[in-house]
Protein backbone atom coordinates (compact mmCIF):
# COMPACT_ATOMS: atom_id res chain seq x y z
CA UNK A 1 0.00 0.00 0.00
CA UNK A 2 2.82 2.52 0.67
CA UNK A 3 4.48 1.23 -2.28
CA UNK A 4 1.64 2.96 -4.33
CA UNK A 5 1.20 6.24 -2.32
CA UNK A 6 5.14 6.84 -2.71
CA UNK A 7 5.02 5.86 -6.03
CA UNK A 8 2.11 8.54 -6.71
CA UNK A 9 4.21 10.97 -5.09
CA UNK A 10 7.30 10.45 -6.74
CA UNK A 11 5.58 10.31 -10.10
CA UNK A 12 4.11 13.99 -9.73
CA UNK A 13 6.98 15.69 -7.98
CA UNK A 14 9.50 14.21 -10.32
CA UNK A 15 7.68 15.13 -13.60
CA UNK A 16 6.73 18.79 -11.78
CA UNK A 17 10.78 19.56 -11.22
CA UNK A 18 11.21 18.14 -14.74
CA UNK A 19 9.55 20.70 -16.03
CA UNK A 20 6.16 17.97 -17.70
CA UNK A 21 2.61 17.90 -16.71
CA UNK A 22 1.58 14.30 -14.53
CA UNK A 23 -0.43 12.05 -17.36
CA UNK A 24 -3.84 11.81 -15.47
CA UNK A 25 -4.14 8.46 -16.82
CA UNK A 26 -1.41 7.17 -15.10
CA UNK A 27 -2.17 9.29 -11.92
CA UNK A 28 -5.69 7.61 -12.29
CA UNK A 29 -4.69 4.32 -12.66
CA UNK A 30 -2.45 4.75 -9.47
CA UNK A 31 -5.06 5.78 -7.62
CA UNK A 32 -7.56 2.64 -8.28
CA UNK A 33 -4.55 0.52 -7.49
CA UNK A 34 -4.19 2.37 -4.07
CA UNK A 35 -7.85 1.84 -3.44
CA UNK A 36 -7.94 -1.82 -4.36
CA UNK A 37 -4.69 -2.85 -2.28
CA UNK A 38 -5.77 -0.14 1.08
CA UNK A 39 -9.39 -1.89 0.74
CA UNK A 40 -7.71 -5.06 1.07
CA UNK A 41 -5.04 -4.01 3.82
CA UNK A 42 -8.01 -2.11 6.06
CA UNK A 43 -10.12 -5.13 5.70
CA UNK A 44 -6.80 -7.75 6.55
CA UNK A 45 -6.30 -5.21 9.64
CA UNK A 46 -9.90 -5.29 11.34
CA UNK A 47 -10.02 -8.99 11.16
CA UNK A 48 -6.73 -9.62 12.29
CA UNK A 49 -7.87 -7.47 15.55
CA UNK A 50 -11.10 -9.23 15.51
CA UNK A 51 -9.73 -12.71 15.89
CA UNK A 52 -7.43 -11.98 18.70
CA UNK A 53 -10.47 -10.48 20.26
CA UNK A 54 -12.48 -12.94 19.78
CA UNK A 55 -9.25 -15.60 20.58
CA UNK A 56 -8.82 -14.07 23.78
CA UNK A 57 -5.34 -15.79 24.21
CA UNK A 58 -3.30 -14.84 27.31
CA UNK A 59 -1.26 -11.97 25.88
CA UNK A 60 -5.11 -10.22 24.68
CA UNK A 61 -5.39 -8.27 27.95
CA UNK A 62 -1.56 -6.56 27.03
CA UNK A 63 -1.87 -6.00 23.65
CA UNK A 64 -5.53 -4.08 23.94
CA UNK A 65 -4.22 -2.41 26.30
CA UNK A 66 -1.69 -0.78 24.74
CA UNK A 67 -3.84 -0.53 20.95
CA UNK A 68 -6.86 1.14 22.75
CA UNK A 69 -5.14 3.31 25.42
CA UNK A 70 -1.93 3.60 25.61
CA UNK A 71 -1.28 4.28 21.68
CA UNK A 72 -5.02 5.56 21.09
CA UNK A 73 -4.25 8.18 18.74
CA UNK A 74 -1.55 6.79 16.68
CA UNK A 75 -3.04 3.70 16.10
CA UNK A 76 -6.91 4.11 15.72
CA UNK A 77 -6.86 7.57 14.92
CA UNK A 78 -4.10 7.85 12.84
CA UNK A 79 -3.04 4.11 11.13
CA UNK A 80 -6.73 2.91 11.25
CA UNK A 81 -8.84 6.48 10.68
CA UNK A 82 -6.68 8.97 8.60
CA UNK A 83 -4.33 6.01 7.17
CA UNK A 84 -6.78 3.66 5.69
CA UNK A 85 -10.55 4.65 5.76
CA UNK A 86 -10.33 8.66 5.27
CA UNK A 87 -8.06 7.49 2.12
CA UNK A 88 -10.38 4.75 1.19
CA UNK A 89 -13.32 7.31 1.18
CA UNK A 90 -11.56 10.00 -0.71
CA UNK A 91 -10.72 7.63 -3.43
CA UNK A 92 -14.10 5.57 -3.52
CA UNK A 93 -15.22 9.06 -5.35
CA UNK A 94 -14.48 8.72 -8.52
CA UNK A 95 -14.29 12.87 -9.00
CA UNK A 96 -11.03 12.94 -6.13
CA UNK A 97 -9.48 9.50 -7.37
CA UNK A 98 -9.32 10.97 -11.36
CA UNK A 99 -7.76 14.35 -10.15
CA UNK A 100 -4.28 14.36 -9.26
CA UNK A 101 -5.13 16.47 -5.81
CA UNK A 102 -7.07 13.87 -4.93
CA UNK A 103 -4.68 10.88 -5.26
CA UNK A 104 -1.93 12.90 -3.96
CA UNK A 105 -3.98 13.47 -1.07
CA UNK A 106 -5.27 10.42 -0.09
CA UNK A 107 -1.66 9.15 -0.88
CA UNK A 108 -0.36 11.38 1.64
CA UNK A 109 -2.47 10.23 4.42
CA UNK A 110 -1.77 6.41 3.44
CA UNK A 111 2.08 7.29 3.75
CA UNK A 112 1.35 9.01 7.19
CA UNK A 113 -0.45 6.02 8.40
CA UNK A 114 2.41 3.60 7.41
CA UNK A 115 4.20 5.93 9.53
CA UNK A 116 1.71 5.30 12.21
CA UNK A 117 1.47 1.48 11.77
CA UNK A 118 5.64 1.57 12.27
CA UNK A 119 5.67 3.45 15.06
CA UNK A 120 3.11 1.50 16.97
CA UNK A 121 4.97 -2.07 16.34
CA UNK A 122 8.11 -0.21 17.50
CA UNK A 123 6.48 1.89 20.44
CA UNK A 124 4.46 -1.02 21.15
CA UNK A 125 7.34 -4.04 21.57
CA UNK A 126 9.23 -1.36 23.63
CA UNK A 127 6.28 -0.69 26.03
CA UNK A 128 5.60 -3.58 27.08
CA UNK A 129 8.18 -4.56 29.58
CA UNK A 130 9.71 -8.34 29.21
CA UNK A 131 8.46 -9.81 32.38
CA UNK A 132 5.14 -8.82 31.65
CA UNK A 133 3.94 -7.24 34.53
CA UNK A 134 3.46 -3.80 33.97
CA UNK A 135 4.18 -1.25 31.16
CA UNK A 136 7.10 1.40 30.21
CA UNK A 137 6.35 4.24 28.67
CA UNK A 138 8.30 6.82 26.56
CA UNK A 139 8.45 10.28 25.54
CA UNK A 140 10.04 11.10 22.12
CA UNK A 141 12.88 14.22 22.10
CA UNK A 142 12.53 16.99 20.23
CA UNK A 143 16.19 17.24 19.47
CA UNK A 144 19.10 14.72 19.67
CA UNK A 145 20.09 11.19 17.86
CA UNK A 146 16.65 9.53 18.41
CA UNK A 147 14.67 12.70 18.38
CA UNK A 148 11.53 13.76 15.98
CA UNK A 149 14.16 16.03 13.74
CA UNK A 150 16.12 13.15 13.21
CA UNK A 151 13.07 11.31 12.11
CA UNK A 152 12.41 14.38 9.75
CA UNK A 153 15.74 14.83 8.23
CA UNK A 154 15.80 11.03 7.43
CA UNK A 155 12.36 10.93 5.52
CA UNK A 156 13.35 14.31 3.53
CA UNK A 157 16.87 12.84 2.90
CA UNK A 158 15.06 11.11 -0.19
CA UNK A 159 13.86 13.94 -1.82
CA UNK A 160 16.48 15.77 -1.35
CA UNK A 161 18.74 13.49 -3.11
CA UNK A 162 16.26 13.43 -5.72
CA UNK A 163 16.29 16.53 -6.13
CA UNK A 164 20.37 16.46 -6.57
CA UNK A 165 19.86 14.00 -8.98
CA UNK A 166 17.46 15.60 -11.45
CA UNK A 167 20.04 18.76 -11.71
CA UNK A 168 22.37 16.85 -12.59
CA UNK A 169 20.38 14.49 -14.67
CA UNK A 170 17.36 16.01 -15.85
CA UNK A 171 14.58 13.80 -17.75
CA UNK A 172 13.50 16.00 -20.19
CA UNK A 173 15.85 17.34 -23.24
CA UNK A 174 17.74 19.89 -22.98
CA UNK A 175 18.04 22.32 -25.78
Amino acid sequence: VSGVALLAWVYVVATRLSGAKPVKDVVTALGVYLAWFLLIDVSMQALEVLYRAYEQLETWPGVSEILFNRLNVTYIWMELIFGGIVPLLILGLPMARRSVTGVLIASALVLQGTHSMRYNIVMGAQLLSRTGEGFLSYTAPLFGRESLMTTFAIYSMGFFVMLILLSIFPWHEVE
